[in-house]
């Protein structure tokens, strides 16, 4: 992955943690505040899991088999212009996730429920998304043979 790449993950990763000024322990968090942030750890997992499926995904495009080729694409319009660069395309995606993840929470700090409902609907939604990677990667895998080559 390249060395920017890496740096732009580290400073959204730092910017997207709240921090305190103050020398005092900062306050506990409210007990509302536990459904919304078991939310964003589930959304959270749910990404890492489709960044992963996508480059096992990635990783098996430009095999050889049974007369076939195979040829990954990306179906997000957002992203599909990196796909001769799959890494940068998942570091791209997953700076995309989490800055939606930290707007949404913005957006719904007062109404917790609601942004929680929101994040657990993102989470089953691209879970599904790394559920489908992983499934046309299995049936890729299959139609090559178990004698697939690199192009």
């Amino acid at each position: 992955m390249p060395k920017w790449v890496v740096g732009v993950m580290c400073v959204v990763a730092v910017l997207g943690v709240p921090t305190s000024a103050r020398a005092q322990d900062p306050p506990a968090p409210k007990k509302s505040d536990a459904g919304i942030n078991r939310a964003t750890v589930v959304a959270a997992v749910a990404s890492v899991a489709d960044s992963i499926t996508t480059l096992r995904v990635f990783s098996i495009s430009g095999l050889e088999g049974n007369g076939l080729i195979y040829t990954a694409k990306e179906r997000n319009r957002t992203l599909s212009w990196l796909e001769h660069k799959p890494k940068t395309m998942i570091a791209f995606g997953t700076a995309l996730d989490i800055g939606g993840a930290l707007v949404w929470r913005r957006l719904t700090r007062n109404h917790r429920k609601i942004g929680a409902a929101g994040l657990y609907v993102w989470a089953a939604y691209v879970g599904y998304a790394a559920v489908q990677n992983e499934r046309g990667r299995q049936h890729a895998l299959r139609m090559l043979g178990p004698n697939a080559v690199r192009r």
